[in-house]
């Protein structure tokens, strides 16, 4: 319990401000890194993670198989539902 102490309180004189100037300091790094986030999400959805590549990812890439094995067996119950109608 005792190790479990002194981690807690390790923990906190290296993260928890004690100062103005530290609580100053922390907030600053964290809008920098709530910065750098919003910045790698805007790349992401904006050049990698477009329809076009990802429909280019499901056909071409290396599991591609496994779409069309999908595709296939979908397509299999549709066409087996419409003679049930």
């Amino acid at each position: 319990m005792a190790e479990t102490s002194n981690i807690s309180t390790a923990l906190a004189t290296l993260y928890l401000p004690t100062t103005p100037a530290a609580e100053r300091l922390a907030i600053e790094g964290n809008l920098e890194l709530w910065k750098a986030s919003d910045n790698s999400i805007k790349v992401n959805t904006q050049q990698i993670l477009t329809t076009e590549n990802m429909w280019t990812a499901i056909l071409t890439g290396p599991k591609k198989e496994n779409f069309f094995e999908l595709l296939r067996a979908h397509t299999l119950i549709f066409t087996e539902n419409l003679f049930l109608l």
